[in-house]
């Protein structure tokens, strides 16, 4: 193990040990998003609870990156891989958190004793799961998993069959599963011989050794139980707390105002990009008075968009609902084409009564359906979506007349 400066890290770690009360060891991954901004609140409530926390994330080689916290410090350190966890100096843990695995994999010196499901980087994972399963006996400490997505059920963990990375797969059997692996687009990260039979027993081993295994949503507990049915005793459905403080709804603007469409996020091909493209599009034709505005950024680099489409770049989600106020919306789409397993922009958005249309698809649609505000596209398609948005937006009021 290195430590940083002065062996801070050290120190942290030595009054862990001490303390009376456990400290939490949590499985993460670098990027910032959903699953990130989740793995951050759970650090904030234990370290509110008095527990410590030491949050891992793994490099493309295998390397881990360690940060200590406890109370108001912390510090990092660096391991060499996941085995020199048996071998450092850390506490006894209350719990084992993993948050998402996905990068996650094994430096090459540790993948001796250890037989591959393929040939691409995901090919170890079976190999981490079992050691961090063999580390939560170890420790003899609880084991909790977060879905964030269906990393368990596929390597291609948002469950899109199709090299346009457009079309939900629908988690078919196994044969169909194997079937899908050998496309081209999928042969090339996880390599021709992958197995996806190896791949979900290793999984099945992991989840049913779990404590608990938590759901942001029924839809993503449906998917995982129809590529695993296990007994579902440690299998439970907690939606996540927003992120955001409550606020007052939106007043939208009047119906003498255009419809002006809201697409919140970070959009990428899989957030529905491509739809999005194609819906600026049919606007210009149908309804030229009308606009998009991206409330984030295209992650799709050499997309060209519409000149009917703004994009307001990274935004601070404390500012949210003042930016919408100030574009003036009228109604949200929520574009992605993958079943989405929570979706934290749908529940600000409805938190703020915008009226919203999704596809029928993963959390946004168990949301939406039956809500007042809300919509179900009739299938995935720019069409289907400007027509659920057009029957939605018609519904608008003008807002009431203030006295002066």
């Amino acid at each position: 193990m290195t430590y940083g400066a002065h062996h801070t890290a050290a120190r942290l770690l030595e009054l862990l040990a001490g303390n009376a009360t456990a400290p939490v060891c949590l499985f993460d991954i670098p990027r910032i998003g959903g699953a990130t901004y989740y793995s951050l609140r759970r650090m904030e409530e234990y370290l509110a609870r008095g527990r410590g926390v030491v949050r891992l994330t793994c490099a493309p080689d295998g390397a881990l990156t360690g940060t200590v916290h406890y109370g108001s410090q912390n510090a990092s350190f660096q391991l060499s891989g996941l085995h020199t966890l048996f071998a450092s100096f850390v506490p006894d843990f209350h719990t084992i958190l993993v948050n998402s695995l996905v990068g996650w994999t094994l430096p090459a010196g540790d993948t001796r004793n250890e037989v591959p499901v393929g040939e691409g980087r995901p090919r170890w994972i079976p190999a981490v799961t079992g050691l961090i399963a063999r580390l939560a006996d170890q420790w003899k400490t609880r084991l909790e998993i977060v879905m964030h997505d269906y990393f368990p059920v596929c390597p291609n963990f948002i469950l899109l069959n199709d090299s346009a990375q457009s079309r939900y797969c629908g988690v078919p059997g196994p044969e169909q599963c194997a079937d899908c692996l050998r496309q081209p687009f999928m042969r090339a990260p996880f390599g021709p011989s992958f197995s996806i039979t190896a791949w979900r027993e290793a999984w099945s081993a992991f989840l049913a050794r779990a404590n608990e295994v938590t759901c942001p949503s029924a839809p993503c507990r449906d998917i995982l139980l129809r590529a695993f049915s296990p007994e579902g005793k440690n299998l439970q459905v907690v939606p996540h707390e927003s992120l955001l403080p409550a606020h007052a709804p939106l007043v939208l603007p009047g119906k003498d105002s255009p419809m002006h469409i809201a697409v919140v996020g970070q959009i990428t091909i899989p957030k529905g990009a491509a739809i999005v493209r194609q819906l600026a599009l049919l606007l210009k034709e149908r309804r030229p008075e009308a606009r998009i505005t991206l409330v984030g950024a295209l992650a799709v680099p050499g997309m060209p968009l519409p000149d009917n489409v703004t994009v307001t770049g990274i935004y601070e989600k404390a500012h949210l609902t003042a930016l919408l106020r100030d574009l003036k919306v009228t109604v949200g789409f929520v574009s992605s084409v993958w079943p989405e397993t929570f979706h934290y922009v749908t529940q600000e958005l409805m938190a703020l009564h915008l009226p919203l249309v999704s596809f029928d698809l993963g959390a946004p649609a168990e949301r939406l359906r039956g809500w007042e505000h809300g919509r179900i596209a009739k299938e995935i398609s720019a069409g289907a979506a400007l027509e659920a948005l057009e029957l939605l937006d018609a519904e608008r009021k003008s807002p009431p007349v203030r006295p002066l």
